[in-house]
């Protein structure tokens, strides 16, 4: 079988990098289990607040001269080539899960420790169940499908005065982006749909390098993250009814469609972080490129940034997620590339405005936050 990679796509914190290779010497040729991670944790980030941790566990020394078992001490995922045990790796794609849902990158310390401590307080909880006959060493990793774009004809109708952005007012809802039918195209074995709205604060910035204009809108519902089931990522697997995975997609900017080329470009040149591949208009839009973070080693690009006419749009994979299944992380691109077709026949394509000579750009920086239901 296989090995699923643990928490592929998703970027650390450069003391968690740290933590998981000096877990993995100090283990040899043993996979990592949850008590090499909490060590490796606490020397890596030793400012931590670590004594509510002591007052049950002992100091650091205790931990490590401690003899324990993981409930799951089988091994069937890895990072970075290390493997580590199912009980430890679930604790890390929790840690993921939360991130992702928080939007808390790069992953930091603290959140893989209450991972941690979650996995331990659930251990008696699955200690207790009754035992399963198939375990993470005899299950098989599920293929993950995917379909192609079914665009359901609908349209946006709008239309930005020339040299301008739309009003706040005017916004589409994000959350009305893309349909459960459109979804379900693209990902045929996902069920269960939920939407949850994603707020945008935007902030105009004068390239005659004028004062920053604080004026700007906020959004409540600019993006969206649709969430949604998929089977379980091994089969059989009685320990599992399914995993909780997403989309996010947000709008970033709607402006003048003169004006989104640069607004492209610019973005581009400020998000140094970004290992960027360009994609054109292969994927139905005017532009777009894929990127993953810098810190992110598997290299697996599972975001995208477009351009259309006078959209300027960005959609994220939940990359842990669906990096269990078997052809996860390969099949990022098609993904990618059947969501944004889909969306970009939604967006209408209006006339280019004529902006004058002493018109400015709006730069539009967004700072997401998720917004109740």
């Amino acid at each position: 079988m296989v090995p699923r990679l643990i928490l592929a796509g998703a970027p650390l914190h450069p003391a968690v990098i740290a933590a998981l290779r000096a877990a993995a010497a100090d283990a040899g040729s043993r996979p990592i289990d949850t008590r090499d991670l909490l060590v490796a944790l606490m020397h890596a980030d030793q400012s931590g607040e670590w004594s509510r941790i002591w007052l049950h566990t002992g100091d650091i020394d205790a931990i490590a001269g401690t003899v324990a078992v993981d409930p799951e001490p089988a091994s069937s995922a890895v990072w970075e080539g290390v493997p580590a045990t199912d009980t430890c790796a679930i604790a890390l794609d929790v840690s993921g899960r939360l991130a992702f849902r928080y939007n808390l990158w790069p992953i930091p310390v603290g959140l893989i420790a209450q991972a941690w401590i979650g996995r331990m307080l659930n251990r008696d909880h699955d200690s207790a169940a009754p035992p399963s006959t198939t375990t993470s060493a005899t299950a098989t990793a599920v293929p993950l499908q995917v379909g192609t774009a079914a665009p359901d004809g609908s349209r946006l109708d709008i239309h930005v005065p020339a040299g301008t952005e739309l009003a706040e007012a005017q916004w589409p809802d994000g959350c009305a982006l893309l349909t459960d039918v459109e979804l379900r195209a693209v990902l045929p074995q996902a069920i269960g749909f939920t939407r949850d709205p994603r707020a945008l604060q935007l902030i105009g910035l004068d390239l005659t390098n004028g004062p920053v204009d604080m004026r700007k809108g906020y959004i409540p519902r600019a993006g969206c993250n649709f969430g949604f089931q998929l089977p379980p990522p091994l089969q059989p697997n009685s320990m599992s009814t399914g995993e909780t995975t997403s989309v996010t997609v947000m709008m970033l900017g709607i402006v003048d469609a003169s004006l989104t080329d640069e607004l492209y470009e610019k973005d581009r040149e400020i998000f140094v972080d970004r290992v960027m591949t360009d994609i054109g208009d292969a994927w139905g839009a005017d532009a777009c490129y894929t990127w993953h973070s810098r810190g992110d080693n598997t290299g697996a690009d599972s975001r995208v940034v477009c351009r259309k006419g006078q959209y300027y749009f960005d959609l994220g994979l939940d990359a842990f997620t669906l990096s269990k299944f078997q052809g996860g992380a390969t099949n990022f691109a098609r993904i990618l590339a059947e969501l944004v077709k889909t969306i970009s026949s939604r967006l209408n394509c209006a006339g280019v405005g004529s902006t004058g000579a002493d018109s400015a750009l709006p730069q539009i920086v967004a700072t997401f936050a998720a917004e109740a239901s």
